[in-house]
């Protein structure tokens, strides 16, 4: 924004009425102390501030560079004592030549205290954006995060932290402030949603202490969590076939993509969010093997997913189906070219679909509870070290982590083989090839 001077003799009658000259900052020099300063700026063109603010500065000069030191806003800070501070400015400018520094400095951290929570949450989420896996060399330091981790953080602090703190000094919120949003959420019986605000805001102090200096403690340190029930719904094998009904119909609830992504996930036990950000360069559908690369994993470690005959097929037809546009995702969006669809998209999916089916809530992740257990079937005869592979989790110590590098890509394809065929039988409705209730009747090995 450019700017306009003038010069004026400052009175508090003109001081209250001042406006920006042609709708542009505008800086008054006072004529009786001459180092006070009034910059006016006009309202905000995007409609945040729709009044003239009008702020006090001390203006120095040395050396052919200028000193703006804030005093205060008017009317919170009366002309005289603007005047007062000014000429104290200027007297220690004059008898210190490092005075200049120093104040600088002391403005820096002064700025700092009075930083908002809504300013602190743009830093933060600045600071995170720039720590994103793939995004090159990261631009601060910092554990990578992916960008869905930063995505959450910015939804969670823009619908919890923002409204209801947001405008207040950051210095100045305190630890009933923070169990005041944290337990309107619990009681509306949200524990999850409390419990994530509880933690994000948190780092949201730890980063006003650390990387503003800002002196400010952590209140939300201080908040109790809520004990949360770790989720445990793994679809019966009448569920599952329901839900597989549903996605296969001409008719299901939701675009095809989704369906289609949310049945490779069934298939293949992957995360969702991996699963949605496939992209054709990772494929080779001919050797059937996908490759997820290591920015785009929860682990940080790339992961190579054997592909069994019934997800290639899946992945070939979400490949025919897309639009011109689609970027080379697997799974393109159908609204937004070259994008994309995201996990949300399958979660919303997910829950109108139970809705309709009549069961109770499944979510895509619970996919990869169900992967798991059914890979546990005894006629199944997976390696439950396999088992946990398959779903890229890490297994063993440290030390055989560091060492067996060898990837069971030919064990891991044996066992979605045999995943593959325990689901086609459940979706046929075809008999247990085991009779459970013979076993059961069997002498045990130790009798």
């Amino acid at each position: 924004m450019s700017s306009v001077s003038r010069k004026i003799l400052m009175s508090d009658p003109w001081v209250r009425s001042a406006q920006p000259s042609g709708g542009r900052r505008t800086d008054y020099q006072d004529c009786r102390e001459t180092a006070l300063w009034l910059r006016v700026l006009p309202p905000s063109k995007s409609g945040k501030r729709s009044t003239v603010l009008r702020t006090f500065y001390f203006r120095g000069s040395a050396r052919g560079s200028d000193l703006w030191i804030r005093i205060g806003s008017y009317p919170k800070t009366s002309l005289a004592r603007a005047r007062t501070e000014a000429a104290q400015h200027r007297a220690r400018f004059q008898s210190d030549p490092d005075w200049r520094e120093k104040a600088a400095a002391a403005e820096t951290a002064a700025a700092a205290q009075r930083l908002t929570v809504n300013e602190v949450i743009a830093d933060f989420l600045a600071n995170e954006r720039g720590r994103v896996r793939g995004a090159g060399s990261p631009a601060v330091p910092g554990r990578l995060l992916d960008a869905s981790t930063v995505k959450w953080h910015a939804h969670v602090l823009a619908k919890h932290v923002a409204p209801n703190l947001g405008e207040r000094a950051i210095k100045d919120v305190t630890t009933r402030d923070v169990r005041e949003v944290i337990e309107a959420l619990g009681a509306a019986g949200k524990q999850k949603t409390a419990n994530a605000v509880r933690q994000i805001t948190s780092r949201l102090f730890q980063h006003a202490r650390s990387r503003l200096e800002i002196e400010v403690a952590n209140p939300a340190s201080l908040v109790e969590r809520y004990a949360e029930q770790p989720r445990s719904r793994c679809p019966s094998d009448e569920e599952i076939r329901a839900i597989n009904d549903a996605l296969s119909s001409e008719s299901q609830p939701t675009s095809r993509a989704v369906a289609l992504a949310l049945r490779v996930a069934m298939r293949t036990g992957q995360r969702i969010g991996e699963i949605v950000g496939a992209h054709e360069s990772e494929m080779e559908l001919d050797s059937a093997v996908w490759f997820v690369p290591a920015v785009r994993t929860k682990s940080g470690r790339p992961h190579k997913v054997p592909l069994v005959p019934q997800v290639v097929t899946l992945l070939r037809e979400a490949k025919a189906q897309r639009q011109s546009n689609h970027g080379g995702f697997i799974f393109a969006s159908p609204q937004k070219a070259e994008t994309p669809i995201t996990r949300l998209a399958c979660s919303l999916a997910m829950s109108r679909l139970c809705r309709r089916i009549g069961i109770e809530p499944v979510c895509p992740h619970d996919f990869r509870r169900l992967v798991r257990s059914l890979l546990g079937r005894e006629w199944l005869d997976v390696n439950p070290l396999c088992a946990e592979l398959v779903l890229s989790h890490s297994v063993g110590s440290r030390l055989q982590q560091i060492y067996d590098k060898h990837d069971y890509v030919r064990e891991r394809r044996r066992a979605l083989l045999a995943l593959s065929a325990e689901l086609d039988r459940i979706f046929d409705q075809r008999p247990m090839p085991i009779d459970l209730d013979a076993m059961g009747s069997m002498p045990s090995a130790h009798g």
